[in-house]
């Protein structure tokens, strides 16, 4: 099974983050503002895990940050 069979897009496990992906859709309405769904490689050697880029980022495109553009 991969990631992408274990991912939800609804997920509301986690209580913090399902109210604060409730306020991004009130302040902005046209956001993803949902649980991003991974991409990659599934055997990775490194995972590196964070909010630094989400919330005018992955929130807004649904796409997680990958990189410089």
């Amino acid at each position: 099974m991969n990631d992408n069979e274990l991912f939800d897009p609804d997920c509301r496990r986690c209580k913090r983050l399902a109210g604060f992906l409730d306020q991004v859709h009130r302040d902005y309405p046209d956001y993803h503002a949902r649980p991003v769904a991974p991409f990659g490689v599934d055997a990775a050697r490194l995972l590196i895990v964070g909010l630094a880029q989400g919330m005018h980022g992955a929130n807004a495109t649904g796409r997680p940050f990958t990189g410089v553009v």
